[in-house]
């Protein structure tokens, strides 16, 4: 089985993995968004955008998890 991942962004020399979703709403949505990330084994970040204003966390396995207007604030300008 393969995962999509949603993009692929590189900014200068910073190279990203980004999945998008509308919101967590539990652990198997959660689980659902970054199940592509772990089959990943690279050393790229990952980040979970979410269309919800919450603020940029790591999680247990080392992705970032950020809303969507922090993520505009930090990565796009």
């Amino acid at each position: 089985v393969s995962y999509e991942i949603d993009f692929y962004a590189r900014r200068d020399l910073d190279n990203y993995y980004i999945q998008v979703c509308d919101k967590l709403s539990g652990v198997e949505t959660y689980e659902r968004e970054i199940k592509s990330f772990l089959s990943l084994k690279d050393q790229i970040k990952k980040i979970l955008v979410v269309n919800d204003n919450i603020n940029e966390s790591i999680d247990k396995n080392g992705f970032t998890i950020i809303g969507i207007e922090k993520f505009i604030d930090k990565y796009l300008h």
